[in-house]
């Protein structure tokens, strides 16, 4: 298992993601400082909030994009196969993997906080908040995109899938309005809300303003442990119940 964590950090170095990926998020600052800076009144709270938005899509979409290219290359050049053909569990495997991309996301996400907080200069309470909640959400869309690739096989499927979910998931605030309005679609956006992680909850960009809200840990904290297990189960049964 080590082994193979080795070689998917391995791959994130050959691929420059730990460049790629913060050097995207420090373009995006620089251009939200500069549309803050546009801003009538407030200019640095806009700074803050455009720039905390669009770090946590860049650091998602690349997220993404990442594993599910790299488990698609991993596939075609036949190193699954390899890795299973080792004395190592099915389970093993999937933990090994899910370990590699993991820390790569949390590295590359890490460096873009980093440079949020210099180029920006946020709330320093705030930005430890929304820089430790942006490596949980971080953690989660990285199971989903290697659950998604697994299982998918295609690489722009497997991103174009993981990305909707991520998407309804941003939106589990509205289904629950929904819910509450709607008598007829009350159980079905209830239930829809129940399925996929509140992760409008994550990564507010309000924190780097106005502080962090410490209430929000007893939702962040437990829902990323419960579906990233939830979500590697899945991938293991997967892998398990059929030839890559």
């Amino acid at each position: 298992m080590l082994s193979i964590l080795r070689t998917i950090l391995l791959i994130s170095l050959r691929d420059r993601l730990f460049v790629a990926l913060p050097g995207l998020a420090a373009a995006v600052l620089l251009v939200s400082r500069l549309l803050g800076s546009a801003a009538l009144s407030e200019q640095h709270q806009a700074a803050l909030a455009y720039g905390g938005m669009t770090v946590r899509l860049v650091a998602v979409l690349g997220v993404v994009v990442f594993v599910c290219l790299q488990v698609r290359r991993l596939v075609d050049s036949r190193e699954i196969e390899a890795m299973q053909a080792r004395p190592l569990s099915t389970t093993g495997l999937v933990l090994g993997l899910y370990g590699g991309f993991a820390l790569a996301a949390l590295g590359a996400g890490g460096l873009s906080a980093l440079l949020l907080g210099a180029i920006l200069q946020p709330d320093g309470l705030g930005w430890l908040v929304w820089s430790a909640s942006l490596e949980m959400e971080l953690a989660l869309v990285t199971a989903l995109a290697l659950f998604a690739a697994i299982s998918l096989g295609g690489a722009p499927a497997a991103a174009l899938t993981s990305l909707a979910i991520y998407s309804l998931a941003r939106l589990s605030s509205f289904f629950i309005l929904m819910a509450q309005a709607s008598k007829g679609w009350h159980l079905a956006m209830l239930l829809l809300s129940l399925l996929i992680p509140r992760l409008d909850m994550f990564t507010q960009s309000e924190w780097l303003v106005y502080g962090p809200q410490f209430v929000v840990w007893q939702l962040m904290l437990p829902q990323t442990v419960v579906f990233v297990i939830l979500l590697l189960a899945a991938t293991v049964y997967d892998l398990k119940g059929r030839a890559i």
